[in-house]
């Protein structure tokens, strides 16, 4: 299945998308932008990051396919 997520606004602090190692280590961290799409593998280990300050919205989709 694949995640997809649209951000609608960028939050004042904090909120990023962090993509984490087998072993819960930051691997890297994604910023909130408008119109910022990221589309990836539902199961690599991703976590939203502490919102600091301000909001955060955005669309998040799963997509699953089913074949056979």
């Amino acid at each position: 299945s694949m995640t997809l997520m649209l951000y609608l606004n960028a939050p004042k602090l904090g909120g990023e998308t962090n993509f984490l190692d087998a072993e819960e280590s930051l691997v890297t961290a994604v910023a909130p932008k408008p119109g910022l799409m990221l589309a990836f593998d539902h199961e690599l280990r991703h976590e939203g990051a502490l919102l600091k300050a301000g909001v955060k919205y955005c669309v998040r989709s799963i997509w699953v396919v089913l074949t056979g």
